[in-house]
């Protein structure tokens, strides 16, 4: 991969963070929100359809579809509970994604130890190991051995093994900084 090929995914990786925030805040809105839940969303193999209240709900006749139900569980406070949920998942996969696709690069052009001689380096390693195993802090052996680690303020130590990545510890707008020291070192590659 080229660095404007890496850099361009990077792009898509914040447009897609940027897009789902965007959305969490619509639905979090209650001028916005019962505009988008009343809405009638069926997936079919080929697409997603919307259809809107009041209008007639046209499906292909020859196509098998699935009606998505936009509603949370009722006993985890329901709707909000969903919402929390998504936009974790999009930190999760801003982390995720970016860190992988930098330290891929890195890997193919032998600069994995310009990599891991960054300042969030070791943060973001073991945040994205907590958020993509089961949102628990885990730590290894050797990832004792580098304690503590800090970025921008937080620090990461041995106490918190075990327990759970919580907002507020890392949160949407920690993630946004993140990317940008990130996306400032991928800039940086050769």
């Amino acid at each position: 991969m080229a660095k404007d090929n890496l850099l361009a995914r990077l792009e898509t990786v914040r447009g897609n963070y940027t897009i789902g925030l965007m959305f969490c805040g619509l639905l979090r809105n209650p001028t916005t929100r019962p505009a988008i839940t009343a809405n009638r969303i069926f997936l079919t193999p080929t697409t997603t359809l919307v259809f809107f209240p009041g209008y007639p709900i046209n499906l292909p006749s020859n196509e098998k579809h699935i009606e998505l139900k936009l509603q949370g569980p009722s006993d985890l406070s329901g709707f909000d509970h969903l919402i929390d949920q998504f936009s974790t998942m999009l930190l999760r996969n801003l982390v995720l994604d970016s860190f992988e696709l930098i330290r891929d690069y890195c890997r193919r052009t032998g600069q994995q130890q310009n990599m891991k001689a960054q300042p969030w380096y070791h943060f973001a390693r073991l945040l994205r190991n907590a958020l993509t195993h089961d949102q628990c802090w885990g730590f290894r052996d050797a990832d004792k051995k580098i304690f503590p680690v800090y970025w921008k303020g937080k620090r990461i130590d041995q106490t918190m093994d075990g327990q759970e990545v919580r907002p507020s510890f890392f949160a949407w707008f920690d993630g946004c900084e993140l990317f940008v020291d990130m996306y400032a070192f991928s800039e940086s590659l050769t």
